[in-house]
């Protein structure tokens, strides 16, 4: 009875630490954490069955960041590099040349992924307008 009790506790003690070794590696090669914050909105007089896409840009550089597919009300959580970062969102349609820039934002808060980024009702308008 006591050595089976002993090898149930030896087997017990080896997962754990099994465990705790894959943990710790998995940690160790993700690098620094990346940061996320939610953008939400609704695109309106647009055909539902309409594709839309999402696009975040940098404010500093307009270089691409993330691009999605939206439907015309979304929520969408987006990953970003850690630090502050300004950026500007461009939503646009499939079936019009029309698109939306937003204003600049300034992402990598806390605060963006509890309270998202509300774009509101969205108008796409010809570019100039």
């Amino acid at each position: 009875m006591k050595s089976a009790f002993h090898a149930q506790s030896n087997s017990l003690v080896c997962f754990v630490l099994v465990l705790c070794a894959c943990l710790q590696a998995c940690g160790a090669t993700r690098g620094p954490r990346d940061n996320a914050f939610k953008v939400r909105g609704k695109i309106e007089a647009v055909n539902e069955s309409e594709n839309c896409q999402l696009e975040i840009h940098r404010a500093d550089t307009a270089e691409l960041m993330v691009k999605k597919s939206i439907g015309t009300e979304f929520q969408e959580t987006i990953g970003i590099a850690p630090g502050s970062h300004k950026i500007y969102v461009v939503i646009s349609c499939s079936d019009s040349a029309a698109a939306y820039k937003s204003p600049i934002y300034e992402v990598g808060k806390a605060q963006q992924y509890m309270h998202p980024i509300d774009l509101g009702m969205i108008s796409l308008r010809a570019a100039g307008q």
